[in-house]
């Protein structure tokens, strides 16, 4: 027995498996990075540099920080929250409630691309149209540069970096428009306004089909007329 058990090999043990640590980027190659402060200051640099109408140059500058995606995200999700925060800041407002009305019966008959884009649309032409003195010949005002940045800020959209003269003459501008603005007889005219806004009804969104209308008057007499759906023929017809 003792020979046979001294025979007997000691029982082996197991090699464990060595357990890797996971790397930081497994699990997360399909969630985007979140920016980090840094990279934040150079999305914000970069859309001042190029602009937001060339999105190819900003993502081709930032690709060694954020991957196009996770820009992508970044720019809309900020985009949403500043949406969120003006609504919850004016969605009480007459002027508001009226605006977002209009703008709901125009993107009824198509005008959802163009809708609260004209006036943006009005200075880029401008911008790319009228002929600008050249900045050294203009105490070193850009003006090109200044209606192009005019249509960003309505739009919403970052603006390209201005030298010094160009700040100044846009300050300039804005605190004389101001100051017309507050006067008081102005000041009237506001708070009327903001009165009848109040007592009006909100436009009702358009149908796609348009009623015949037998009475023109009371046609004509309901707040809520869209004037993209007037009864033309009947209008212009020559008969009583």
């Amino acid at each position: 027995m003792d020979a046979q058990s001294s025979s007997e090999s000691p029982p082996k043990k197991r090699a464990r498996s060595s357990r890797k640590p996971k790397s930081s980027t497994e699990g997360a190659a399909t969630k985007d990075p979140a920016p980090k402060f840094h990279t934040v200051r150079n999305v914000f640099n970069a859309f001042q540099k190029h602009g937001a109408q060339n999105p190819k140059e900003i993502e081709n500058g930032l690709l060694n920080l954020l991957p196009p995606a996770a820009l992508a995200k970044y720019v809309n999700e900020f985009a949403n929250m500043s949406e969120e925060h003006v609504l919850d800041k004016m969605q009480n407002s007459p002027e508001f409630v009226q605006c977002a009305s209009w703008s709901e019966i125009l993107e009824s008959v198509g005008f959802r691309e163009t809708c609260n884009n004209e006036l943006p649309l009005a200075l880029q032409t401008i911008a790319h149209t009228e002929h600008f003195p050249k900045p050294e010949n203009a105490n070193g005002v850009d003006f090109q540069l200044l209606y192009l940045n005019l249509a960003s800020m309505m739009m919403g959209q970052p603006i390209r970096f201005m030298n010094q003269s160009t700040q100044n003459a846009l300050k300039k501008v804005y605190e004389e428009t101001v100051l017309q603005t507050s006067k008081a007889d102005q000041k009237e005219e506001i708070a009327i306004l903001h009165e009848t806004l109040k007592t009006m009804r909100n436009p009702v969104r358009s149908d796609e089909q348009g009623r015949v209308v037998e009475d023109l008057r009371r046609f004509f007499a309901d707040p809520n007329i869209n004037p993209f759906r007037l009864p033309i023929n009947q209008i212009c017809s020559n008969k009583p």
